[in-house]
């Protein structure tokens, strides 16, 4: 039980989806991603070798800040789970870091974290991935036009570029609300921030939307 939410701690698993639109039973990935630890908000790159995800690490009765790891396919299941190691822990040993999104060129990593240098609350951060060093750069902020002083969380760019994100700092229905910005020019440049319409958000929390990638459909919590 997580002594923090009192609830049972959270662990990957994944679904099938057969022709017809059926669900397969979910099932738990293999023990090199669950751990004991809680495991959650994670992504794929485009050839679905490589996932990114969150784990927050529970050891001795005490838990500590969450981190982003990767782990490669080795034939059906993962092999070992590797930190990125975004933050230097030495250094910094309390800021959270999760909720890994992929753009679709995979040029760009975006991410939750409330480390220093933000605008207040958890922001959304991006590293640019090095083609030549085959390395992700250095945390970046997104900036003030998405990041408020409030939690901006689960970021997604869809296939047409749109960003796609959850906040409480930007005026919503209540609770966390899940907002767009278009794709305003290469890179990582958006437009006009608007929050999705009622059934999508309400005065509950709203959140983690991801989209398909050929179809105007998607799944969100």
């Amino acid at each position: 039980e997580d002594p923090i939410t009192g609830e049972s701690f959270m662990d990957l698993f994944t679904s099938e989806q057969d022709k017809k639109g059926k669900w397969s039973t979910p099932t738990p990935l293999n023990n090199t991603v669950n751990t004991v630890s809680n495991e959650g908000g994670s992504c794929m790159d485009k050839k679905r070798s490589t996932m990114y995800f969150t784990r927050c690490v529970y050891e001795k009765k005490s838990n500590f800040a969450c981190d982003i790891y990767m782990a490669k396919k080795v034939g059906t299941k993962f092999g070992p789970a590797e930190p990125m190691n975004i933050i230097n822990r030495e250094e910094n040993d309390s800021s959270q870091v999760g909720h890994p999104c992929l753009t679709p060129d995979e040029m760009y990593m975006l991410f939750a974290s409330d480390m220093p240098g933000g605008k207040g609350g958890k922001d959304i951060w991006y590293m640019k991935y090095d083609k030549k060093t085959k390395a992700w750069g250095n945390p970046t902020n997104l900036g003030g036009d998405v990041n408020t002083s409030g939690d901006e969380m689960f970021p997604h760019v869809a296939q047409d570029g749109t960003l796609y994100f959850s906040s409480n700092g930007h005026d919503g229905l209540g609770g966390l609300d899940i907002f767009m910005a278009e794709a305003a020019s290469e890179g990582l440049n958006f437009g006009e921030i608007s929050a999705l319409d009622y059934p999508i958000n309400s005065a509950s929390d709203d959140f983690g939307l991801i989209k398909n990638k050929d179809k105007d459909e998607g799944y969100f919590t």
